[in-house]
């Protein structure tokens, strides 16, 4: 876990490991502009230090760090500055300067938070459950009391998580569908990790009764499988865990929408299926080997 994650951990307990290293990071990146101050200096190769840590977190989570963030601007953080500069129109000499700086402060701070405009009948509590993250957290990024209430036509920021640690635990238990389905219910909203990349997104079941149907939560978790499938929507499956309620479990999914969608700004049109241990095929009833396969390898017994 990077020095960013431990400090969040450690001042806001309350908060989810992730949903706390998500606002660490965003207040960081945010707090040059809010003092008036200028970035310091250039970073470029042979740079340390927690400079050069935010700036691989960042690029991390916009899928452009090669390697892990660890405080070290060695070459592979250069090229991945080269990278995000070619992306972005900026001159290509993989160091950080202001101009980079603030380029990537601004890429960041879109990628981190979602907008939402109040509705009748809103609390904290609803919206916090709706978009997976916390009371708490969800006051915390928009500056207010959480145990105020809402006024109709406010605009939220809603904090998004980062992706998942890398090194953290992508194994899961071998759950059948029969008793999965009664964790992972209609409604509910689950953290989904891809075995082989680490990435996470959440994803809500919107139904199913052989298996899972969800969506992506946000626009955002739509980037992320995107970027589990190289840049692209496909029917692949792939090894996943699936965690919810202190529960995780093994599983498999496709990453192309399909069908029916009840998360309209999501930009995932339809829905994608989640495969547990023993599911089926809606159209047929029949076990899909590929996808018990994969439920396998995400327990780790493949």
């Amino acid at each position: 876990m990077s020095r960013i994650r431990q400090a969040a951990t450690s001042t806001l307990p309350r908060m989810s490991v992730l949903s706390c290293a998500a606002l660490v990071v965003l207040a960081l990146v945010m707090m040059p502009a809010a003092v008036g101050a200028s970035w310091p200096g250039v970073l470029k190769r042979g740079s340390v230090g927690s400079e050069v840590e935010l700036v691989q977190e960042m690029l991390w989570t916009l899928g452009y760090l090669i390697g892990e963030p660890d405080g070290v601007y060695g070459a592979n953080t250069e090229l991945s500055v080269r990278n995000f500069q070619i992306a972005n129109g900026l001159l290509v000499d993989g160091k950080v300067g202001p101009e980079t700086f603030s380029r990537l402060s601004k890429e960041f701070t879109a990628r981190m938070s979602y907008d939402y405009t109040v509705r009748r009948g809103d609390s904290l509590w609803s919206i916090a459950r709706r978009f997976g993250t916390t009371v708490s957290a969800l006051a915390g990024i928009n500056g207010i009391d959480p145990e105020g209430t809402l006024r109709v036509g406010t605009r939220l920021k809603i904090p998004l998580t980062l992706p998942v640690s890398r090194g953290a635990a992508r194994t899961g238990a071998l759950v059948p569908w029969t008793t999965a389905r009664n964790i992972f219910t209609v409604g509910s909203v689950a953290t989904v990790i891809d075995v082989e990349t680490g990435l996470s997104f959440k994803a809500m079941r919107r139904g199913g009764y052989y298996h899972a149907d969800a969506e992506p939560l946000t626009k955002y978790d739509t980037e992320i499988i995107k970027r589990m499938y190289g840049g692209s929507f496909s029917w692949d499956r792939r090894a996943i865990v699936v965690q919810i309620g202190g529960y995780s479990i093994a599983a498999s999914m496709n990453g192309m929408p399909h069908a029916e969608q009840s998360i309209l700004d999501n930009g995932f049109p339809g829905h994608f299926c989640i495969h547990f241990l023993g599911s089926r095929i809606h159209k047929t009833g029949a076990i899909d080997d590929r996808h018990q396969a994969m439920v396998k390898r995400a327990a780790g017994t493949e």
